[in-house]
């Protein structure tokens, strides 16, 4: 495996992960409404989901800026039509990305959560996550042909103190999810 493969393989699994998390506030806060009442061990869970989002979410906005960067670059020096509006969707991403974080920081503070607050919280998490997928495979193809290796370490902000802490995050969220029932999920399927 190469350094570009290691870093995409960790991107991959960071949106895994903020999926999962994402699906398990979800299924959380479904059974407080369920229930008709606030449950401490589902609240602070949904808490924890929230504060894990958030991260992803300026991670995830600043590599897309740093894209933005790199594809203002490219479409300095290449004659193709086709920069000028990945570039405006890679931007777009960027900003949605820091309003949803900012959105879902605001819910993550210590006063309870309104339902109608949560929901569109996470509706537009899931939005955003969308929008990535679809803009990722189109910045797949021209990463590929365009980016050398000291673009992808600019992208990705990868390190190993933040996979650590990123899959530290994860973990305890697993070990939380697992003791409320919540199932896991592999690659988008329920394990």
């Amino acid at each position: 495996m190469n350094e570009v493969d290691f870093i995409r393989m960790q991107i991959d699994a960071e949106q895994q992960h903020a999926s999962e998390v994402l699906e398990w506030c979800r299924e959380s806060a479904a059974r407080i409404a369920a229930a008709g009442q606030i449950d401490k061990d589902n609240a602070y869970f949904i808490r924890s989901c929230i504060q894990y989002l958030a991260a992803f979410l300026r991670r995830d906005g600043a590599r897309h800026e740093a894209h933005g960067g790199c594809v203002r670059a490219l479409a300095a020096q290449a004659t193709t039509t086709e920069l000028p509006s990945v570039l405006a969707r890679v931007n777009a991403v960027a900003a949605g990305a820091g309003a949803v974080a900012q959105e879902l920081e605001r819910m993550a503070a210590p006063a309870p959560i309104a339902p109608r607050t949560l929901e569109r919280g996470l509706r537009l998490c899931a939005q955003h996550l969308s929008e990535r997928t679809e803009l990722g495979q189109t910045l797949h193809k021209l990463c590929a042909r365009h980016y050398v290796i000291a673009d992808w370490r600019r992208i990705a902000g990868v390190d190993a103190d933040g996979i650590l802490e990123e899959r530290r995050a994860h973990g305890e969220l697993l070990a939380r999810a697992a003791a409320l029932g919540l199932p896991a999920r592999i690659h988008g399927q329920r394990a």
